[in-house]
């Protein structure tokens, strides 16, 4: 049973992740207004050189760094909005957008570390590719294994995915030892198909790039051509943050069922003890049967 159980992993979970896809389509109207709040802030981002002047590169550094900075912190907000919405059921209000309770600031925050495995992965990878070689073999060989942790920590954070979507549901944290044996062997191949189609939706992207690039270079004088370009851009970026979520939201489902049906499972095979009962005499017992013997005499 547990062998045929793990044959159909892959499909159950790429299956699920499918239809998550699909029921996240019903927070089109999220999507719509978070990618007009960020083509928004990404035209603010271009005005920067008529604010700093064009030889003051540390205006110009620290002003694209606040903006780059307030992108992200409005991803994450639509990221757990749209959580919210489409996987707990919660109704969006657009009053929701400026609203900052204590459970929505440590998500984000969550939601922050996480991602600051891969930034920080792809920082240190990126320096010592490109770093001068050292004469010193044993120094230029504790590089290379640092490099090697720190290319293998992006794999092992989208393993540990799930632990996202358990955060986001207000459940408690599973273990690493955890989610890694439900992530061990067929499991681990869902992660394979996820990685898939988050390359396919990265040649998504390049190609609306490409588009939004050919609109605005053929039409330069036309201002509505170029924000309805980067809004379908930016629109493309943010699905790929929905996908994303749904194969977390995924992982996070078959774990759940899983551990119930286990403990299902469990209950059904322990043997139910009946305990006999020894029937406890009572004092109005004990004097009708003393009475009896006393009327006999």
């Amino acid at each position: 049973m547990g062998k045929s159980a793990n044959k159909y992993t892959l499909l159950r979970t790429l299956s699920r992740f499918i239809g998550l896809i699909y029921k996240s389509l019903d927070a089109w109207k999220i999507m719509f207004i978070y990618g007009a709040i960020i083509t928004f802030l990404y035209y603010i981002m271009s005005t920067t050189q008529f604010i700093c002047n064009q030889t003051n590169v540390a205006c110009f550094l620290r002003f694209q760094i606040i903006i780059a900075i307030i992108l992200l912190f409005v991803c994450f907000c639509y990221l757990y909005d749209f959580y919210q919405n489409v996987f707990k059921n919660t109704v969006f209000k657009y009053s929701s957008i400026v609203k900052f309770d204590k459970n929505k600031i440590k998500s984000i925050g969550f939601l922050l570390f996480y991602v600051l495995c891969f930034v920080l992965s792809a920082f240190i990878a990126k320096y010592i590719v490109f770093k001068p070689a050292n004469p010193n073999w044993k120094i230029e060989f504790i590089y290379f294994v640092v490099l090697f942790i720190f290319c293998m920590l992006p794999i092992l954070a989208m393993r540990f995915s799930a632990i996202v979507a358990f955060y986001f549901n207000d459940l408690k944290l599973p273990s690493l030892n955890y989610l890694y044996e439900k992530t061990s062997g067929h499991s681990f191949i869902g992660i394979v198909g996820f990685l898939l189609t988050m390359l396919i939706m990265a040649v998504f992207n390049m190609q609306a790039y490409g588009y939004v690039t050919h609109f605005t270079t053929k039409y330069p004088t036309l201002v509505t051509v170029e924000v309805l370009a980067t809004f379908f851009d930016i629109l493309v970026k943010l699905f790929t943050l929905n996908v994303m979520f749904c194969f977390f939201e995924a992982q996070r489902q078959l774990m759940s069922e899983s551990d119930l049906s286990d403990s299902v499972a469990k209950q059904e095979a322990e043997p139910i003890e009946v305990k006999k009962s020894n029937p406890v005499k009572t004092k109005k017992e004990k004097h009708i049967k003393t009475g009896k013997k006393s009327h006999k005499k």
